[in-house]
């Protein structure tokens, strides 16, 4: 409820006279201030209000304080008759921390606009459906049209969603993947599509047989070779799935985005066609300039705040902030890392951060051909780690509270205990010089293993050059950063300047290094170990950085595991191995997603995983 409050004006037993007036000549003040509040318009007038709350709370626990020296949360405050309560449009919280009776913070959270107005515009990266609208609405962006049968928690844990419960049925029941873990999902029931179908176990055969016909990069859970459809539908609420490619993750993997269940029949690719059961449904889609979505009033769920939702493609990160700025968007994606101090600054914005979900990291050619066969040796691997102090990396390059020094591939939440088991680099210049000497990487014009400044190692007159992958999008000064750090060791990275290219190189494996910052999209600990390092990836490049048998058994090990418990481990495991064994990969820096927003916009809580950021509970205030 919202509340407003005000010095209680009667039955304040025990006050002295002095306090007695002390409280009047507050209230004379207060009531001037009221008064200037009133006649204030727009802003203005409401943050006059906002002040006159904020000290009438104040002056009652001062009051309490200096009667009882003691601390007292609102509700002692009515109870002791110091403060007494009115409706109001604002909504006042109280927290203390430690002090003489209590160090207070207030935060005033104005009341919702009226329904209708409820309409928000998001400036967002440029358009994810540009060449293909396969997944329109759904993935990369998520605008809250589709819903998963699983769903991902902010603690990667999974939760029911369109399905309320799922059994393991093993040895599995299917007649094609018979050997492979069956599991059997029970579906809500009273849920209809945004055209008014109702949603059955038929609706999830579509979905899944539809990404099997397209050929799309998350088919291969549903079918394999020319083998049929891994589905059986058990009856209208019941569907056993019996994974094609053997795993005990399912759920977990049925979590992204990309698994949004379609009414029968939908297909984004014509007409915009899209049909689901989410908070929002499609009402408009402009390549390269917009996405329209509008409230569902038939959701099954708690009902969206907004009215309608809007998302601007602006592809530029100075272009997005700008529209913030200038009123012409209401909150904006993916905050450059140069750009946060100054929105943070900004009194009519605000900046919130989510918890860590990606890692910056170093993929490196492991496998390659000469001349890109250097990063063959695990030595070399191991003193480009050793070069880079990630702490000092981080304070250079990044604001407060959005980058942290981890040693995992993927952020170490999604392992739970086990990621302490990693135990990674540690910034160490003489150990790297060594290794490189060691591996006969030779620096001519000084003594040995330290070479002079700038000077690059040889070995049989090949200089030691590393050939780092680059678009015009990058961020060329974290790049230029990373190889200065790189060439006190005597190591050069060559920072590519070809970026129409890259897929083309990569590909080819006509690289060293490349950059990169994966987000953990489901609740698998094994999911990037599964695009990035298993032999079995469908990735194109994937013979360049695959890890090896080692890794490929202790993942198949984390895939196999019956329990998300035993998965972490399994996925530490390996992990492990490309950190600690091989040095395989550099994570740089963990990630925080960073986003702007009006300070009217109010109950965006962004979720950890990009791809799942909700918007139906967030409502504007003016």
């Amino acid at each position: 409820m919202s509340r407003r409050y005000r010095i209680a004006r009667e039955g304040e037993k025990g006050f002295t006279l002095i306090e007695l007036l002390v409280v009047i000549i507050i209230l004379g003040i207060l009531s001037a201030v009221a008064v200037f509040a009133v006649r204030g318009t727009g802003d203005k007038g409401a943050a006059a209000a906002d002040v006159i709350d904020r000290r009438t709370i104040q002056t009652a626990e001062e009051a309490h304080c200096a009667k009882f020296g003691t601390f007292a949360s609102e509700g002692l405050l009515v109870a002791n008759r110091l403060l007494s309560e009115e409706s109001t449009n604002h909504d006042v919280t109280v927290s203390s921390a430690p002090g003489r009776c209590g160090n207070t913070t207030y935060t005033i959270t104005r009341a919702p606009l009226p329904p209708e107005e409820q309409n928000l515009t998001v400036g967002t990266a440029g358009d994810p459906w540009r060449t293909s609208k396969i997944r329109l609405s759904r993935f990369s962006l998520d605008a809250g049209t589709c819903e998963t049968m699983t769903k991902l928690r902010n603690d990667y844990t999974v939760g029911e969603s369109l399905a309320t419960s799922w059994d393991l049925i093993s040895p599995g029941n299917h007649p094609s993947y018979g050997s492979n873990p069956t599991w059997r999902f029970h579906l809500r029931p009273n849920v209809t599509f945004h055209n008014g179908v109702p949603f059955t176990s038929a609706a999830i055969k579509y979905t899944y047989d539809r990404l099997v016909s397209k050929n799309d990069d998350f088919s291969a859970q549903f079918a394999k070779g020319n083998n049929p459809s891994s589905m059986v539908i058990v009856d209208d609420l019941t569907i056993d799935i019996t994974p094609a490619i053997p795993n005990f993750r399912l759920p977990e993997i049925l979590v992204h985005p990309t698994y949004g269940i379609m009414a029968p029949g939908s297909e984004p690719s014509v007409n915009n066609d899209v049909q689901c059961t989410g908070p929002f449904k499609l009402k408009e889609y402009v390549q390269d300039a917009r996405m329209v979505v509008e409230r569902f009033d038939g959701y099954w769920g708690p009902k969206a705040k907004l009215k309608t939702l809007t998302f601007k493609f602006i592809s530029d990160s100075t272009t997005r902030r700008l529209a913030l700025e200038t009123g012409d968007v209401d909150a904006i994606f993916d905050v450059g890392r140069q750009q946060v101090a100054g929105l943070r600054a900004n009194p009519k914005l605000k900046v919130v951060t989510a918890q860590p979900s990606a890692v910056f990291l170093f993929y490196q050619n492991i496998n390659g051909t000469a001349p890109y066969d250097k990063l063959r040796s695990e030595k070399v691997r191991r003193a480009l780690a050793l070069s880079i102090d990630r702490q000092a990396f981080i304070d250079q390059n990044y604001e407060p509270g959005t980058a942290s020094v981890v040693q995992t591939p993927a952020p170490p939440s999604i392992l739970g205990s086990y990621a302490s088991t990693i135990t990674g680099y540690t910034h160490n210049l003489a150990q790297a010089r060594q290794l490189l000497a060691d591996d006969s990487w030779v620096c001519t014009g000084s003594s040995q293993p330290a070479c002079n400044a700038n000077e690059i190692r040889q070995k049989g007159g090949v200089p030691l050059n590393l050939q780092l992958l680059s678009n015009t999008s990058d961020d060329l000064p974290l790049l230029q950063d990373l190889k200065a750090r790189a060439l006190a060791v005597g190591i050069n990275i060559v920072i590519g300047t070809d970026g129409t290219n890259r897929s083309t190189r990569k590909n080819g494996g006509q690289w060293d290094l490349d950059t990169s910052t994966p987000n953990q999209n489901d609740a698998n600990p094994a999911f990037l170990l599964t695009l990035q390092w298993w032999s079995g990836s469908i990735n194109p490049w994937i013979s360049w950085q695959q890890a090896g048998p080692t890794f490929d058994a202790r993942y198949a090990q984390a895939m196999a595991s019956p329990t998300a418990d035993g998965a972490r481990n399994f996925a530490a495991q390996a992990m492990d191995y490309l950190i600690d064994e091989q040095a395989i990969t550099i994570p740089l820096a963990g990630i925080s997603r960073v986003y702007g927003l009006k300070v009217a916009i109010e109950g965006f809580n962004p979720h950890p995983a990009q791809s799942h950021v909700g918007w139906a509970q967030v409502y504007r205030t003016r």
